[in-house]
């Protein structure tokens, strides 16, 4: 396999992240024609599968999506999530079965593992994107009751639980 040719295709996809900024990830390869995965199948499989999938990830968050361009911060986090994600399947998809993996690989994969379950758990917000207003009611419930059950001598109704554990 070859990763050293050159490509003179342009290919467009409106995704998170461009193909430059995916191939800054793996600087050690070089996707053409005739490399599996090409530079194409990079583009409209790789790439856009990540993007499809961080959009349907978004959508369940309660983001309107895509997230546009005009909200910079947010697309700026999201292109840095698409481009790793999609940089690190690209990677895996060039080795194939092959189990030597280069150190820069495995730095990659984990710091691309890291970066995903944050973002697949909610953990990085975006501060400019537009969310709808059916997320804020499931956010609301998802806080505990901060209410206190007591009779009229303020004496707790909750139950209490002591228990004790012989060891």
């Amino acid at each position: 396999m070859s990763r050293n040719a050159t490509l003179d295709l342009e290919i467009s996809v409106d995704c998170y992240a461009t193909f430059e900024r995916v191939e800054a990830y793996i600087p050690w390869v070089t996707l053409n024609s005739t490399t599996r995965p090409s530079k194409k199948q990079a583009l409209t499989v790789h790439i856009r599968d990540n993007y499809d999938l961080m959009n349907g990830m978004l959508k369940e968050m309660g983001y309107v999506v895509p997230i546009p361009s005009t909200n910079a911060t947010s697309v700026a986090i999201l292109g840095k999530i698409n481009a790793m994600n999609s940089a690190a399947s690209i990677d895996m998809a060039l080795r194939g079965g092959n189990s030597q993996v280069s150190q820069q690989s495995v730095m990659l994969y984990e710091q691309q593992k890291l970066l995903w379950k944050d973002f697949s758990s909610g953990k990085i917000e975006l501060p400019d994107a537009e969310r709808e207003g059916a997320f804020q009611l499931r956010e609301n419930e998802l806080q505990p009751d901060s209410r206190f059950y007591v009779d009229s001598n303020l004496n707790e109704l909750d139950p209490v639980f002591n228990r004790k554990q012989d060891y």
